[in-house]
C-alpha cells in the first residue's frame, strides 16, 4: 500500500516517489498518525491495511524513557494498542462521567484561541451544538470545532485533583469528521501510544538557500533539517525534535537560526509569489547559493527596506492630509 500520500507536502511526496523510497515501519506509523488531512477512521483504516500486508517489527525510532510504554513493542502491537486507546477515549469523552462539564469551541487555524460556542452538560448536548454551528457557518479547511471535556475541579492555577491543561478533547472538521482525540485524565485508563516519543526522519529534496514554505503562511531560506541522516538518531529524543532550520525575513534584516517543529509540511516557494517584507528571501536565497556577494545582498536588501519605508510614509501623508481636510485646511 501507499503509505507516502500521507505526507502532507507535495513536494516531499513527489521526491520519494522519484527516488523508489520505502518507508519502514516506525515512518508508516509517523506518516499516518501525524496526517492533518484524514479522520481518525481514515487513519484506523490505513494502520489496518498496514497490520494485514506487513510483519510486525520492533519500532526502533522510540528511545526517550519518558515514553517507556512504546519503547521495544512491535508494529502491530503499537497499532493495536493505538486502535484501543482511541476506543477507550471516545468512550469517555461521550460518558456522562459525573464531576464534569462540556465545553464546544471553534478553532481557527493559526490562532491558539479558540473562540467558546457554548458550555454543555453532555457530550450528546455539545455535539449537537457544533452540528448546528457547521449548517450555519461557512468553515475554512484548516478550522476544526472542539469538545472539551472539564472537570469541575479544573482552575487557572492548575490545583484540582484532575487538572491537566488541554487534557481531553476532540477535533472535528466541518462535516464533523473526529479529526483526533486525546484523553489525559486518571478516570480513563490507556495504554498511552503515540508519536510523540517517535524520532524519526525522511529523506527531503530541499538543498541550503531553497525559498520554501512552512504550512500557509510561514515562509524561509532553507538551512536544513534534523533528523537528516541515520546518525542524526539520538536516544533520548522525542519527535519534538523534527525542526526545519531558516532564515525568515523580519521589517529590518532577517531572524532564524533556530528549530520549527513541523510534520513534512515543507514545500517550495515561488519566489514571484513572495511580497512585503519576504522579498528579502529572494536576494538572500541567491547569496546563500552563490550567486551574489555580499554587497549586492546588503543592496537588495535595502531597496526593498527603503521601498517599504516610503510607501508607509505616503499612507502616513495620505492619512494626515485627509485628516486636515476634514478640519477645513488645505
Amino acid at each position: 500500500m501507499d503509505f507516502i500520500r500521507y505526507i502532507a507536502s507535495k513536494d516531499v511526496r513527489q521526491y520519494l516517489y522519484d527516488i523508489d523510497y520505502k518507508l519502514s515501519a516506525d515512518q508508516v506509523i509517523f506518516v499516518v498518525l501525524s496526517c492533518s488531512f484524514i479522520s481518525v477512521n481514515e487513519k484506523i483504516k490505513a494502520l489496518d491495511d498496514y497490520l494485514q500486508t506487513s510483519d510486525g517489527v520492533t519500532l526502533t525510532s522510540i528511545t526517550d524513557e519518558s515514553f517507556s510504554e512504546t519503547i521495544g513493542l512491535t508494529s502491530h502491537e503499537f497499532i493495536r494498542r493505538y486502535k484501543r486507546d482511541v476506543e477507550t477515549m471516545t468512550e469517555f469523552m461521550k460518558a456522562n462521567t459525573s464531576g464534569y462539564f462540556y465545553q464546544a469551541r471553534i478553532m481557527y487555524e493559526g490562532n491558539s484561541d479558540p473562540d467558546l460556542i457554548g458550555c454543555f452538560k453532555t457530550y450528546k448536548s455539545c455535539f449537537e451544538a457544533l452540528s448546528e454551528y457547521s449548517k450555519e457557518n461557512v468553515m475554512k479547511p484548516g478550522e476544526r470545532l472542539r469538545v472539551d471535556k472539564i472537570p469541575f475541579d479544573d482552575d487557572d492555577s492548575g490545583n484540582g485533583e484532575n487538572y491537566l491543561s488541554d487534557s481531553n478533547y476532540c477535533l472535528f472538521s466541518n462535516n464533523l469528521e473526529l479529526m483526533d482525540i486525546y484523553v489525559y485524565d486518571n478516570n480513563c485508563k490507556t495504554y498511552g501510544v503515540g508519536i510523540d516519543g517517535m524520532y524519526v526522519g525522511i529523506p527531503m529534496p530541499f538543498k541550503k538557500g531553497d525559498i520554501v514554505s512552512l504550512g500557509r503562511d510561514i515562509n524561509v531560506v532553507y538551512l536544513g533539517y534534523h533528523p537528516e541522516k541515520p546518525e542524526d538518531y539520538k536516544p533520548g529524543r522525542s519527535y519534538g525534535d523534527i525542526l526545519l532550520y531558516g532564515i525568515y525575513a523580519e521589517e529590518y534584516g532577517f531572524d532564524g537560526g533556530y528549530g520549527i517543529v513541523f510534520n513534512y509540511d515543507v514545500e517550495y516557494k515561488d519566489p514571484a509569489l513572495l511580497s512585503g517584507d519576504d522579498l528579502k528571501l529572494i536576494p538572500l536565497s541567491k547569496y546563500l547559493k552563490g550567486e551574489i556577494d555580499s554587497d549586492e545582498l546588503y543592496r537588495n536588501v535595502r531597496i526593498i527596506e527603503l521601498k517599504k519605508e516610503k510607501e508607509k510614509e505616503d499612507e502616513y501623508l495620505s492619512v494626515f492630509c485627509s485628516s486636515l481636510a476634514e478640519l477645513g485646511i488645505k
